[in-house]
């Protein structure tokens, strides 16, 4: 079964306290180091990872149950969904969670979800 668009303010989901779209990363990048001191670099890719951090705080118990439920319909990082940047409006394809945390907070009782969802490249 197709796991379900994320779930942005636009169809329902939890209003987002932060976004943030993180630098491109190439993790495909290779060096070979040669015994003059040289060296050459390659790209197995030429495009690189985009990731967004994705903050959800002051959740009712319902919004954190769609974001959780979301998660696990995806089985965490395995299954890939289409994510439509609410800021920009473009919609990315194939996007996985990288993680999903519940942090804690020692003073204060706050329902919190932090995400990095990753667009791997083709």
């Amino acid at each position: 079964m197709p796991v379900s668009q994320y779930p942005t303010e636009d169809i329902g989901g939890p209003k987002i306290a932060l976004i943030q779209k993180l630098p491109v990363t190439f993790p495909g990048a290779t060096s070979k180091e040669f015994k003059d001191g040289g060296a050459s670099y390659g790209l197995s890719n030429a495009n690189g990872l985009q990731k967004w951090l994705i903050l959800h705080q002051g959740l009712t118990t319902a919004e954190a149950a769609t974001l959780d439920n979301h998660n696990a319909s995806a089985n965490g990082i395995y299954g890939g969904f289409t994510f439509k940047d609410p800021r920009t409006g473009v919609t990315y394809t194939d996007v996985h969670y990288e993680t999903y945390e519940y942090p804690q907070h020692k003073r204060i009782t706050m329902t919190e979800r932090r995400t990095v969802l990753v667009k791997r490249p083709v």
